[in-house]
């Protein structure tokens, strides 16, 4: 499984991947150094289906660089 990298380049030794992904309130942590996922597991479920959905569509519709 692949990780993904923050967007501030440093990931403060967290390794985000499909079954450990990470939650940020960056209104209150903009330097992305606590992980909330574990304090909100409906809403990560929530934004793993969706986007499972995203990735189901994209593979059956394809995109612009297809």
């Amino acid at each position: 499984m692949s990780s993904i990298s923050s967007q501030t380049g440093n990931n403060y030794g967290f390794n985000a991947t499909r079954t450990n992904p990470l939650l940020f309130q960056v209104e209150q942590d903009l330097s992305e150094r606590i992980d909330r996922a574990k304090e909100e597991p409906e809403l990560i479920a929530k934004m793993t289906a969706r986007l499972s959905q995203f990735e189901s569509q994209v593979s059956q519709e394809g995109t612009f660089w297809d």
